[in-house]
């Protein structure tokens, strides 16, 4: 039987990965996510697609593919006939089984809210557990709704939530691939609700390795997020393998390596592989990451503010031991203190906020509190920190605030201190105009940016360390896996990947760049 593969996003472009692979009278996704630039290209934080209108604004830019037959009915909003107008292209005669999800990053997540409910989704129990805490402490909305679902009825000619007293949350089914059991606690955090909405959950299930023809493996690797992994699926072809995103210089090296010797031994038909940082030959350790932070607090008196992606948990560990180191205190926000919780469940190296002396919760100044909010406030109590004590004594402190979180230096009122900003560099238009906006927010108060180049205007990397491979590691692993057929993807550069792959292997590998919505079939 034949084994198509089809890249309906995430080629030509970093994130957005929506890979489906046809084989064996089976169908499932790799990864399911959002595209940031095509995002940014149409919407703001303000600007944003219209939830009364479901599917529509979606499709029309481009946002989500337009497959008829896998998204969610309750998101056709009446009158459209959304199919005559965006599957130009007859699409059709896509049924995924399942979502196979790398990892728990929003450009390979975030779209599976739009996913009929039915489509199980097989990930790490560590990829699972932080959606559900995303989840529980977002805001809302249609593209919130990764792990439970809130049905939508027509109302005057447009879509809206079916009434919390009437319609509970539908759980969605994840399968766990890294795990042979689900313990009770979490499974009971798994089925909690954090609304007045109640939740119908579906249990967490361990995978068997199978869906529907197909046999399946997950290998965990070294990426900024735990529970990160990379696939493999068994088809009459041969083996078809994804990396996912992955690196080698952080704490699971080991995990990379592994993975690629797993590899290796299928003898793979195909190699689905990133390619962020092509021309990059050198990046930061986390270990160097926590040497420059801790000697750059050490050296600073005053307040000092740590900024790094929330689910990077690895970055917060670091902060965490350079707050030991340097007898400060680590204050998190709520939303950190709820995944960190969570985190706990299943990853008992994580600091949980309840043990640790060196972390204290930042006080909430909201006048209305969302329920998973108030059951915190209650839960930590005296850990509970506020802005004047933290005026008080500005050099015990390090704060985990980000970019919207900087409002809250009005009530700290810091006189002096330090930024440490610990992710990865803007790359796209609105996020450099989000750092100016931050550096004006900085100046304001008096706080040093510790990365910041006046010359170039850019941040530096001495507090980051990429969640990517080298270009040469990227070529040490085609080679080491030797697969007959590379696909480059979440990439800017594919045309290079594959002269590098050409330079270095010659015709023994073979590079196919896809083009989104066109069908690649793979043939021994």
């Amino acid at each position: 039987m034949s084994v198509q593969l089809t890249v309906f996003d995430g080629c030509d472009c970093i994130g957005g990965n929506k890979l489906y692979l046809a084989a064996d009278g089976t169908g499932v996704f790799f990864d399911f996510g959002l595209n940031y630039s095509l995002r940014s290209r149409f919407f703001d934080e303000f600007l944003r697609p219209r939830s009364g209108l479901g599917l529509v604004d979606y499709l029309s830019t481009g946002l989500l593919p337009p497959i008829p037959g896998v998204y969610r009915d309750d998101l056709v909003p009446p009158g459209f006939n959304l199919w005559d107008k965006y599957n130009k292209e007859g699409l059709g005669g896509i049924e995924p089984q399942a979502v196979l999800l790398s990892h728990g990053h929003s450009d390979h997540l975030q779209m599976i809210p739009f996913l009929k409910p039915q489509i199980p989704i097989f990930t790490s129990l560590t990829t699972a557990i932080i959606a559900k805490a995303r989840q529980d402490t977002s805001q809302g909305g249609v593209d919130s709704e990764t792990t439970s679902i809130v049905l939508k009825e027509e109302w005057e000619g447009l879509l809206r939530s079916r009434h919390y007293r009437s319609s509970p949350a539908l759980g969605r089914q994840y399968i766990v691939s890294d795990r042979d059991a689900v313990a009770d606690e979490v499974q009971e955090f798994w089925a909690s609700s954090t609304s007045s909405r109640a939740l119908e959950s579906v249990p967490l299930q361990v995978s068997s390795g199978r869906i529907g023809s197909l046999h399946t493996l997950f290998f965990p690797v070294d990426h900024s997020i735990p529970g990160s992994g990379a696939w493999a699926v068994e088809t009459s072809e041969g083996w078809v393998v994804y990396t996912g995103d992955l690196r080698m210089h952080g704490s699971q090296k080991q995990d990379t390596l592994r993975f690629i010797e797993g590899a290796a031994r299928l003898k793979p038909l195909a190699l689905i592989c990133e390619g962020t940082h092509l021309e990059n030959e050198w990046f930061m350790s986390e270990a160097a990451v926590y040497e420059n932070a801790r000697l750059a607090i050490e050296l600073s008196r005053g307040l000092v503010i740590a900024d790094f992606s929330l689910s990077n948990i690895e970055r917060l560990s670091i902060f965490h031991q350079v707050a030991i180191d340097t007898g400060r205190i680590l204050v998190i926000t709520f939303k950190d203190a709820y995944l960190l919780e969570a985190l706990s469940k299943v990853l008992p190296a994580v600091p949980n906020p309840l043990d640790s002396p060196h972390i204290r919760v930042y006080g909430s100044n909201k006048v209305h509190l969302a329920s998973w909010e108030r059951v915190l406030a209650e839960t930590y109590g005296e850990r509970i920190i506020g802005p004047k004590q933290i005026h008080k004594a500005q050099g015990s402190f390090i704060l985990c605030f980000g970019y919207y979180d900087l409002p809250n230096l009005v009530d700290i009122d810091p006189s002096a201190g330090h930024y440490i900003h610990s992710s990865s560099e803007p790359f796209q238009e609105q996020m450099i105009l989000d750092m100016a906006r931050l550096q004006a927010w900085l100046g304001h108060f008096n706080i040093q940016n510790l990365g910041y180049d006046r010359h170039k205007h850019r941040l530096g990397s001495p507090f980051h360390s990429s969640g990517h491979l080298s270009g040469s590691e990227l070529l040490d692993l085609v080679e080491q896996i030797r697969p007959r057929y590379v696909i480059p993807v979440h990439t800017e550069e594919p045309k290079k990947i594959r002269q590098k792959i050409q330079g270095r292997m010659g015709k023994t590998v073979q590079t196919i760049l896809p083009k989104a919505g066109l069908p690649i079939i793979l043939k021994r």
